[in-house]
């Protein structure tokens, strides 16, 4: 105890010129860098004000960010206290933007060196931090290393640094999600030997906080911090309830410095989502071209669903494997069932189409029984052209194409009675799903024409509630 007030003592009155007689008449006062200030009273206090300077990227799927901080530490150390009154020039640090004004007191010219070799520094480190670099290496994230002490022994310590954290995300509601990026400060001893504050000592002149406030939050500030991607809405300096994330780092002292990221939706308004819709529209025209045209209308819905399929893929590059829905990705999803049912509507009325062909071509062979065979109408049926005894055409070229379908050209009579052959005889299963489809008096409940009818006005509504439920 003797020892360390007589070095006390010695370091207290020095009256130095500059940096360089300060060094060393620290050094040569035997002043122990091993020893925190204030040992015997208590904790030591260490204000760390950091200045989020700006975003140099944010990595979704690795869930990363990259950020470059202004950092200071601001400590009261009584043991290098010097007298002031032989200073040939002096310093005039500022933190927040603020000097740091004490009460007038005097400080050294900044030192562009790194006092750990010979001061007591505090021991804080980043505790999320991902990747740090070599002190030595060029790639380092600390640079611009600059410390200062004034005449009763506060020292301020600040360098910048390009902080690469781990940053959980939520994408649940991509692309309109807010993010909240942290920077834990973790210091390596416990609660009873250091006190850690986010904020700069108090001064007459501001309150610490709200200057750390107004300043971080200030709107050239935030447009700083914000990129192409991300905007950044907000800084929070918070203390967070509990002990950090690791056991071996319980009962240590830590804040968290949050960015508050939204992220700018434009870029998929234009990109994903517009697109989307308009493929929408696409596979919705189809439900106006002829059903005849089967190329046409398999091929623009195909192309649709592909098209769809390739969007999806692209965000799900860009975003890590989460196991819960994606607000995009459903979008996207939704938009994919909707063209794929588009494709099944076609098949649906295509079938129907066949199957009302099928029944109109019975009811025309029924009618060419009842009536009087001649040779003529005989010869009319085997080419394809007889209109006169049936209805319609389409029945009669139905009955030609299923002859001719089976190689029989031909249709024979013998007095009341035709003899046809059939080429397609569909199963019992399909039998009995064509036999609910007619009603009591012969007719199809469902028609082809019925079931597109029915998709154009039912798929736009559809589509209309899926964008409600998006964009609510």
């Amino acid at each position: 105890m003797l020892t360390h007030l007589a070095s006390t003592a010695a370091v207290a009155h020095p009256c130095p010129t500059g940096p360089s007689a300060w060094l060393q008449a620290v050094q040569a006062s035997g002043y122990d860098r091993f020893v925190r200030p204030n040992a015997m009273q208590g904790p030591t206090i260490v204000h760390h004000p950091q200045i989020p300077l700006r975003i140099a990227e944010i990595d979704a799927k690795a869930q990363t960010m990259n950020v470059e901080v202004d950092s200071s530490f601001i400590w009261h150390d009584p043991r290098l206290a010097f007298n002031s009154s032989c200073l040939v020039d002096v310093g005039n640090p500022q933190a927040y933007g603020f000097p740091l004004d004490f009460g007038g007191l005097t400080w050294l010219p900044e030192m562009y060196l790194s006092p750990r070799s010979t001061i007591w520094t505090p021991a804080i480190t980043v505790e999320n931090l991902l990747r740090p670099q070599p002190a030595d290496d060029a790639r380092s994230p600390r640079r611009i290393e600059k410390f200062t002490v004034n005449n009763e022994g506060f020292v301020w310590l600040s360098f910048r640094s390009l902080i690469n954290v781990k940053c959980k995300m939520d994408f649940s509601d991509m692309p309109y999600d807010v993010q909240r990026c942290n920077l834990r400060m973790l210091s390596t001893e416990d609660v009873g030997r250091i006190s850690l504050s986010p904020y700069a000592p108090p001064t007459p002149f501001y309150d610490p906080r709200t200057a750390a406030d107004n300043f971080s939050n200030a709107p050239h500030r935030l447009a700083d911090l914000s990129n192409v991607e991300w905007a950044c809405e907000r800084v929070e300096t918070i203390s967070p309830v509990g002990h950090a994330s690791s056991y071996l780092d319980e009962g240590k002292p830590l804040f968290d410095l949050v960015l508050v990221l939204r992220r700018k939706h434009e870029w998929y308004e234009q990109h994903v989502i517009e697109p989307v819709i308009f493929l929408i529209l696409v596979a919705w025209a189809s439900f106006f071209i002829s059903r005849s045209a089967a190329p046409a209308r398999i091929a623009m819905t195909l192309i649709c669903f592909l098209t769809l399929s390739n969007i999806e893929s692209t965000i799900r590059i860009q975003l890590p494997r989460v196991g819960y829905e994606n607000r995009l990705l459903r979008l996207v999803a939704r938009s994919r069932i909707f063209v794929f049912s588009s494709i099944i509507e076609y098949a649906m009325a295509n079938w129907l189409t066949r199957v009302e062909k099928r029944m109109e071509g019975r009811i025309a062979a029924a009618r060419l029984a009842a009536a009087p065979a001649s040779t003529s109408s005989t010869k009319a049926i085997n080419d394809g052209t007889a209109s006169q005894d049936v209805e319609s055409e389409d029945v009669a070229v139905e009955v030609y194409e299923v002859g001719k379908s089976s190689g029989a050209r031909r249709v024979e009579t013998h007095g009341s009675n035709v003899t046809r052959t059939t080429a397609y005889r569909p199963s019992r299963c399909v039998s009995y799903v064509e036999s609910l489809l007619v009603s009591p008096n012969g007719r199809l409940r469902v028609r082809g024409q019925q079931l597109d009818v029915a998709a154009r006005y039912l798929y736009p509504v559809a589509f209309a509630a899926v964008l409600l439920s998006f964009y609510k």
